[in-house]
């Protein structure tokens, strides 16, 4: 068996879970000062590597991904995210969620994903 390492610091995303539709919460992503980040989310997921992304992106992106900002000096980003109304009749949903890091270098990073349960505002 071949083993590839991969070159560059860890990334890592973050959420608090569960989490409750319609509510306003934070995002963190941790990297280095600089990195433009994007937020891939979806209810599917798929187990994929991506050369170009250094990594195994493991959300089957239903569109195009979200743009949360730029690391600053800290190196985290914290943004607010507002899960969609669930639906009438949803109690829960499972969503898959992984960030991709645009390095200054122009080098991409995935971090590792986070699956977060999302409730209906009833619970």
């Amino acid at each position: 068996h071949d083993v590839g390492f991969l070159t560059g610091r860890a990334r890592h995303l973050a959420i608090d879970n569960p989490q409750r539709e319609r509510m306003s919460v934070p995002i963190q992503v941790q990297g280095r000062p600089g990195d433009d980040v994007v937020l891939f989310l979806s209810d599917r997921t798929t187990f994929r590597y991506v050369a170009g992304y250094r990594g195994v992106q493991l959300t089957q992106q239903p569109g195009p991904p979200i743009h949360l900002g730029i690391i600053g000096a800290g190196g985290t980003l914290s943004r607010p995210f507002t899960f969609p109304d669930l639906g009438p009749g949803v109690q829960s949903k499972t969503y898959f969620l992984q960030a991709a890091l645009h390095t200054t270098g122009g080098e991409w990073f995935l971090t590792g994903p986070v699956s977060l349960v999302v409730l209906d505002q009833a619970f």
